[in-house]
């Protein structure tokens, strides 16, 4: 009994350490904080695809009986016949079902890094950077959906083109019978033919069926010639579908990362608070303004392409300021204009991500930059959605200041909520919490005819009822009025 004890508790100690390895190998479930997909639904479509790959060439069973059995066995020569055709989609199949079972072991050995990387990370203190690795991981987690549901596809893709394949075998193999009876037919034909012109000793005869099987065989010649022609063309479009499948799901991939890692980059650069300047960006409310304006101003594309009008102002320059110049969308539209611009902007997170493009800024209050410079020193200025950010009295003199500081002939374009459609107010306007008041294009106008500037041109942008399609019920006359634009923007130049 001892022995068989002893032999017992080694068996299951033995059992005990192949589990451990089996679950360091091949990771599933939890580790940690963390869900580790599971691979076991692309390991069963692996299999499935499989069991088709070894289908290929197979001959389907039928019941017994003498004609059966010769169906069978013209089947079975056909089968052979057809092995050069297929041998190559049948290694090209085996040879996708590798590269799968490669990404299958790859997501294995991403599973397992990511077990161990969740057990030393879950070991110690997070500290200042829990915000970050709690973003990783609810990025890693729907970057993990993402991916299996583009192998799904992936997966059906493959299963479709195999479907095509066997549709245009069962074509060919089809042909191939026809071919065969007729051909039967034919023989018979001549072996008649032939047997009359032996009987008859017909010299006539002899030539003519010299010509029939001449005939025969160049029309045979002809047939098979066009169906590899068929053959070759279908075998091309499947494999372009298939690498133009392949080629799509690569570029998503790679958007995709491109697009969560500038995210973190810039969430990274804002996760510290920094000290700002009321005249400028938003003050002490210590919020992830980054995000903030991705939500609620919009992506950095809408928002370039709407500043891309007001290029036109500041053609042939080569030093405008933008004031409060934020992401810095302004700034690329300049640069791709060939404008020479430098934005200002208080924010350090802005400033850094203005930076990490490429762009020219300066991390100071616009109020005390201006101040700064020396009279008649710029080409331009814009001001994109700031002038609402400031204090009543603040906004005159900022212009009073820009006057100063642009050389005769410059222009000026503000840009800014349009408190004339009462949409903004339920909108867009309050939820920035640094907003003070708006400002109406007459104020605006007036302040700029005051400070000495001229041509005066006021545009009137984004009507409300794009954003807000209820608003189409209204009177016209009437929702023109108080439902218009949600901004405007003023363009005015000093005089020469």
């Amino acid at each position: 009994m001892d022995a068989n004890d002893n032999k017992t508790a080694e068996l299951a100690a033995l059992i005990a350490a192949i589990r451990e390895r089996v679950r360091a190998r091949n990771p599933q479930g939890a580790a940690g904080d963390l869900t580790l997909p599971d691979l076991m639904p692309v390991v069963h479509a692996r299999d499935a695809a499989g069991a088709k790959v070894a289908a290929i060439g197979m001959v389907n069973p039928r019941p017994g009986g003498p004609l059966n059995a010769a169906v069978q066995a013209v089947k079975r020569i056909i089968a052979r016949w057809l092995g050069w055709f297929v041998r190559e989609q049948a290694d090209y199949n085996r040879g996708l079902l590798r590269c799968i079972d490669a990404l299958i072991e790859a997501h294995n050995e991403t599973n397992r890094c990511l077990a161990e990387l969740s057990a030393r990370v879950s070991s110690q203190s997070y500290g200042a950077n829990a915000d970050l690795v709690a973003h990783w991981e609810a990025w890693h987690t729907g970057w993990e959906q993402r991916l299996a549901a583009n192998e799904t596809r992936f997966l059906r893709s493959v299963a479709e083109l195999q479907s095509a394949f066997q549709h245009r075998a069962m074509l060919m193999e089809s042909n191939f019978r026809d071919s065969a009876t007729a051909f039967q037919e034919v023989s018979t034909t001549l072996r008649e033919i032939s047997a009359a012109a032996q009987r008859e000793s017909h010299a006539s005869l002899d030539r003519a069926l010299e010509r029939l099987r001449s005939d025969f065989e160049a029309a045979v010649a002809r047939q098979h010639s066009n169906f590899e022609a068929a053959l070759r063309t279908a075998a091309n479009e499947i494999q372009q579908k298939l690498s133009g499948d392949i080629e799509s799901l690569r570029a998503q991939y790679q958007t995709m990362v491109h697009h969560d890692l500038r995210l973190i980059r810039q969430r990274a650069n804002a996760s510290e608070p920094q000290a700002i300047s009321a005249a400028s960006t938003p003050g002490q409310i210590e919020i992830d303004w980054v995000l903030f304006a991705h939500k609620f101003r919009g992506t950095e594309q809408r928002v370039r392409d709407s500043y891309a009008r007001h290029t036109v102002h500041f053609k042939g320059c080569h030093d405008v300021a933008d004031l409060g110049c934020g992401r810095g969308e302004f700034l690329e539209v300049a640069r791709d204009a060939s404008i020479g611009a430098r934005g200002v902007d208080a924010n350090h997170a802005m400033a850094e991500i203005c930076r990490a493009k490429g762009l020219t800024v300066e991390e100071t209050d616009i109020v005390t930059y201006l101040r700064a410079l020396p009279d008649a020193a710029l080409d331009g200025v814009f001001c994109g959605h700031v002038i609402e950010h400031l204090p009543a009295a603040l906004l005159p003199e900022l212009i009073r200041l820009c006057f100063a500081k642009m050389r005769p002939g410059a222009a000026i374009v503000l840009e800014t909520p349009n408190p004339e459609c009462l949409a903004i107010f339920a909108t867009h306007f309050y939820l920035d919490p640094t907003h003070v008041r708006p400002v109406p294009p007459a104020q605006l106008a007036f302040y700029l005819e005051e400070a000495g500037f001229g041509g005066l041109e006021t545009v009137r942008l984004n009507p409300a009822v794009d954003s807000m399609p209820t608003l189409a019920k209204l009177p016209s006359e009437f929702r023109n009025e108080f439902f218009g634009e949600l901004d405007y923007s003023i363009s005015a130049r000093k005089p020469r």
